[in-house]
C-alpha cells in the first residue's frame, strides 16, 4: 500500500519529469501481509459523528493466502491523519526513493471497519451517496453488498446486513455505482452479461436482490464497466474482443448498444468517464495503451499515450483537474497524463511522452489506483535533505546538479495588498448600511406587498371565477393606473356577455368586435 503525495501539485516543469523519485511531500509504504487487488479512497464524511482528524480513509480487499486458513477481509482504515504526518516530520524515517517515507505505519494506522470474507476479493465500489455500503466481486459470480454502517471498529459485521446479487453467470471485474441515482448499480461478468440492480429498493425484503434490466454482447468477455457521471442512463463497456460500447438503458434489449468503437488489435481492459467532460473517456488495453475516446466519433481515439510496456489495469479521471489522467499498469507504473500537453512541441531528445507529468515506479504491478477524495499543500513546503540522496543514490542520480537546478525554481505566489481585506470589510459595511436604510425607508410598502401576496394566496382557481367577481379579487386604487381603463372595459364586455347570452347570439358577436376594436384597434 502506496499513498503519495506530489509538493509541486498541478505545477508542469522540467525537474518533475527527470528527478521524480524526489518530488513527493512525503510516501507512505505499507507491506501488507496479504495481497489486495483493489483500493478506494473514502470523504472523511463517511464518519461524521468523529470530532478527531479521520486522516485518509482507504477501504482495502485483503486477500487470503490458499495456503493458509486465513479468510480474506474488507477492510476500511484511516492513515496518514495530520498528526501522524506531524510525527513523522519530527522524526523521519528516509528510505530509498522518496522525501518522508514508513515502512511501518501501525502507530498511524487504525481500523475503522472489516467484514471477514470466506471469498478472494477482486473489486469493490462505495456508493458515492453513501461510502459505508460497499459492493465487493468476488471469485464467484455473486457480488455481496455491504452496510458498513451497521458493524463497529471492534465487531465483523452481522450477517444480516450482507444482501447478494444474483443475475450474472461467472465472475468478472467491472462494478460501477451510479453518481446521480442512489442505489443503482452496473456489473459485467465474463459470460457476456450485464446486469442493473436498484439494491436500496430491495434490500427490505429480500436478502438475495434479483436485477432490474440484463443486457448480453454477442461474444467475448466483458472486462470492465462504468456508469456516465452525467447521464444516470448510459453507462459503457469494455470486453476482450477490442470493442467499447456505449449503453442506454432505455433501449431495452439484448445486445441493443447505442455506440459502438472500431475493433482495437488488442483487449481492453478498463475504462474511465471524464467527470468534467461529457464527451471523452479513456481506455487502456493490454499492450500497454491509455486511449482517450471522443464519444460523439468512435472510429478511433482521439489520442492513444504510450509508455506502459505491459497491461494496463486501471486508469481514473483526476477529480479536480479535466486534463488530468491517472493509469497503473502490471509493470509497476503509476503514470500522471497532462492531455493538454499533446498540443505542445515535442523535444526529440525528450525521453518520456510530452503528456506524461509524472510517474512513480513500483517494485510489483499495481493492480488499483484511486484518487484522494480530498488534496491539500502545505504552505510552506518541507526541506529537502540533499545530504541523504547524495550518499544513498551515488552513481544513479546527479544530485548536486538537480539542487542547482530546484533551488532555481521560484514558485511566486500572487499577494493581494495589504490594505485589500480592510477595503472590502469598509465596503461590505457601507452596503450592509444602505441595505438596513432601504428597508426602513420602504417598510411601509413591504408590509402592503405582504397582506397583497397573503389575499393572493386565498384567491380560487382563476378558472372558476365569474365575471362580476374579477373586480371583487384586483381592486385599482390608483386612478392613474394606465391599464385601469382597459380592466373597466373588458369588466363591462363580461357584464354585456352574461346579459346577450340569453337573448340574441348574433347580437353578442357583434358587441363583441365592437368592444374589441375600441379596446384594441390593432
Amino acid at each position: 500500500l502506496c499513498f503519495l503525495s506530489n509538493p509541486f501539485g498541478n505545477y508542469s516543469h522540467p525537474l518533475q519529469n527527470e528527478m521524480n523519485s524526489f518530488a513527493y511531500e512525503y510516501k507512505f509504504s505499507y507491506r501488507l501481509k496479504h495481497a489486495s487487488y483493489s483500493v478506494q479512497s473514502l470523504p472523511s464524511c463517511a464518519f461524521p459523528e468523529t470530532t478527531l482528524d479521520p486522516g485518509e480513509l482507504v477501504l482495502l480487499g485483503i486477500n487470503k493466502n490458499k495456503n493458509t486458513s486465513t479468510k480474506s477481509k474488507l477492510l476500511l482504515a484511516s492513515i496518514v491523519s495530520e498528526e501522524g504526518i506531524a510525527k513523522l516530520r519530527e522524526k523521519p524515517q528516509k528510505g530509498k526513493t522518496g522525501f518522508y517515507t514508513c515502512e511501518s505505519l501501525s502507530d498511524m494506522i487504525r481500523k475503522r471497519r472489516s467484514v471477514s470474507s470466506k471469498l478472494q476479493i477482486f473489486n469493490m465500489k462505495f456508493m458515492p451517496q453513501n461510502p459505508l455500503q460497499v459492493a465487493c466481486r468476488n471469485e464467484r459470480s455473486e457480488i455481496l453488498f455491504y452496510d458498513l454502517t451497521q458493524a463497529s471498529d471492534d465487531t465483523n459485521l452481522m450477517e444480516k446486513n450482507i444482501w447478494t446479487l444474483k443475475g450474472l453467470g461467472s465472475c468478472g471485474y467491472g462494478l460501477s455505482w451510479n453518481a446521480s441515482l442512489p442505489g443503482m448499480l452496473v456489473a459485467a461478468g465474463h459470460d457476456n452479461t450485464i446486469c442493473i440492480w436498484s439494491v436500496l429498493h430491495s434490500i427490505v425484503n429480500s436478502d438475495t436482490i434479483h436485477p432490474l434490466s440484463t443486457f448480453r454482447i454477442r461474444r467475448g468477455a466483458i472486462n470492465d464497466v462504468c456508469w456516465h457521471p452525467f447521464y444516470d442512463f448510459v453507462f459503457g463497456t469494455v470486453d476482450n474482443s477490442g470493442k467499447l460500447l456505449i449503453w442506454d438503458v432505455r433501449m431495452n434489449g439484448d445486445g441493443e448498444f447505442a455506440l459502438q468503437s472500431n475493433t482495437t488489435n488488442s483487449e481492453i481492459m478498463c475504462l474511465s468517464f471524464n467527470p468534467f467532460d461529457q464527451n471523452y473517456l479513456a481506455t487502456g488495453d493490454i499492450k500497454g495503451n491509455v486511449a482517450i475516446w471522443d464519444d460523439r466519433n468512435l472510429y478511433r481515439p482521439v489520442k492513444l499515450l504510450q509508455y506502459h510496456s505491459s497491461e494496463v489495469t486501471q486508469v481514473a479521471w483526476s477529480p479536480f483537474y479535466e486534463d488530468l489522467l491517472a493509469s497503473a499498469g502490471s509493470d509497476g507504473h503509476i503514470i500522471l497524463w497532462k492531455i493538454g500537453n499533446w498540443m505542445k512541441s515535442h523535444s526529440e531528445t525528450d525521453d518520456l511522452p510530452i503528456e506524461v507529468e509524472f510517474i512513480h515506479k513500483c517494485s510489483k504491478a499495481v493492480t488499483g489506483i484511486s484518487w484522494s477524495a480530498v488534496a491539500s499543500l502545505p504552505e510552506k513546503l518541507p526541506e529537502i535533505d540533499w545530504t541523504y540522496y547524495k550518499e544513498k543514490t551515488a552513481g544513479f542520480y546527479d544530485v548536486t546538479e538537480f539542487e542547482k537546478q530546484f533551488k532555481a525554481l521560484h514558485i511566486v505566489p500572487m499577494k493581494e495588498p495589504e490594505d485589500l481585506l480592510k477595503k472590502l470589510n469598509e465596503e461590505e459595511k457601507q452596503e450592509m448600511t444602505r441595505l438596513d436604510a432601504f428597508i426602513k425607508a420602504n417598510e411601509t410598502i413591504i408590509q402592503e406587498c405582504k397582506k397583497e401576496l397573503n389575499q393572493i394566496a386565498k384567491f380560487p382557481p382563476m378558472d372558476h371565477w365569474l365575471p362580476e367577481e374579477y373586480h371583487d379579487y384586483f381592486v385599482y386604487e390608483n386612478k392613474n393606473c394606465k391599464y385601469r381603463d382597459h380592466v373597466e372595459q373588458y369588466r363591462e364586455l363580461g357584464y354585456r356577455r352574461m346579459r346577450l347570452m340569453t337573448e340574441d347570439e348574433g347580437a353578442f358577436n357583434s358587441y363583441i368586435q365592437t368592444r374589441l376594436q375600441s379596446v384594441h384597434p390593432a
